[in-house]
């Protein structure tokens, strides 16, 4: 028998011919368990009697004997779940020769991971329903909703990583309609500005390793949108995190990274923005040529910028070159006579030079 499995998977024509007749090779009813299993992202007992009623009584038994089997594998503190690639495959085979069943089963999954308290129960519960046969996207737009809200409330903020790349797992796949993708973005671009604004209240708050934290979230949903401004004007924000926190070279990375965006998106104001913080970096760690040459760079961009010519004056102070400290303080005050840092520092500036 064994031989005969190995002359059918050698005669495989694709890898999903493989999967089936691996699976077709096992009991039946621990087949028609591994074929459920990787309906949803993991199982276990208990979850396996949820999808497979007629086959509760048996459940703790399959589940063991689905464990022995090649590719399965332990999934976190939950359980197990079929190998990833393996799972591709089953599933796609499920949509495309049993697409009614797969629909009923991933409905039972729907109602199974709805009754489960935790927040990534009820992620998983919203991807289930996504292709269950009573889906409409008004309830969709709820559940969502619904996400948002216990995410913010836990602060377990990875968790929309979790949601939108399972959501766009049946999207990738064909399972669900185009307008799908559109609900996906909305949603994402909303939480990512939610997270945004979460983090300016941390800031405010001086709980700077929580904001910086938030920030970072929604840097990877920016990025997840493509968003490259977004994205950019985020590194900014975590790169004043880094500096408050004294970590002036991890400032300075999200700053470059800021930088290298700006430059593709030919935002200028965005630019001039970024050598600013860089250079104000530089001039913190007493790096002072590198702080001057990104003020020069911002002052290329935009002859009026009056924050840059400030803090150029500051450094040139610094360098005891008061001539150019007190042309920088001036410029900036000709451009706004009311720029009280610059007015200070051009008072300090003569009072040296005496």
């Amino acid at each position: 028998m064994r031989d005969n499995l190995l002359e059918q998977l050698l005669g495989a024509q694709s890898p999903e011919e493989e999967i089936k007749i691996l699976l077709n090779s096992l009991p039946k009813a621990v087949s028609e368990a591994a074929w459920v299993a990787a309906i949803p992202h993991w199982f276990n007992a208990e979850i396996i009697a949820a999808l497979l009623p007629e086959l509760a009584s048996q459940a703790n038994e399959l589940y063991e004997q689905l464990q022995e089997q090649s590719f399965v594998e332990l999934f976190q503190d939950r359980g197990h779940n079929i190998h990833e690639l393996t799972r591709k495959r089953i599933l796609s085979l499920w949509w495309g020769e049993r697409q009614a069943e797969y629909r009923k089963i991933s409905k039972r999954a729907e109602r199974y991971f709805s009754s489960q308290i935790e927040d990534i129960s009820l992620i998983e519960s919203a991807y289930h329903y996504l292709i269950s046969p009573t889906y409409n996207t008004a309830r969709t737009n709820s559940q969502w909703s619904e996400i948002a809200s216990r995410l913010k409330i836990s602060g377990r903020y990875a968790l929309a990583h979790t949601l939108i790349q399972n959501a766009r797992e049946h999207i990738i796949n064909g399972r669900v309609p185009e307008a799908m993708e559109k609900l996906l973005i909305e949603w994402e671009r909303a939480f990512a500005g939610e997270l945004q604004s979460i983090g300016e209240e941390r800031t405010k708050d001086r709980d700077l390793s929580s904001a910086t934290e938030i920030f970072s979230h929604a840097q990877k949903l920016f990025a997840d949108l493509k968003d490259k401004k977004a994205e950019a004007n985020i590194l900014m924000r975590l790169s004043t995190m880094y500096l408050q926190q004294e970590r002036s070279d991890t400032g300075i990375e999200q700053l470059e990274n800021a930088l290298e965006m700006y430059r593709e998106q030919a935002d200028i104001p965005g630019s001039v923005k970024a050598y600013i913080e860089r250079g104000k970096i530089y001039k913190k760690m007493e790096q002072y040529e590198p702080a001057l040459s990104d003020f020069n760079r911002a002052i290329e961009l935009n002859t009026e910028s009056t924050k840059a010519y400030a803090h150029r004056g500051v450094v040139h102070g610094l360098l005891d070159q008061y001539e150019a400290a007190l042309n920088d303080f001036n410029r900036a005050i000709e451009l706004n006579p009311n720029y009280a840092w610059a007015l200070a520092n051009r008072g300090i500036t003569y009072g040296r030079t005496e």
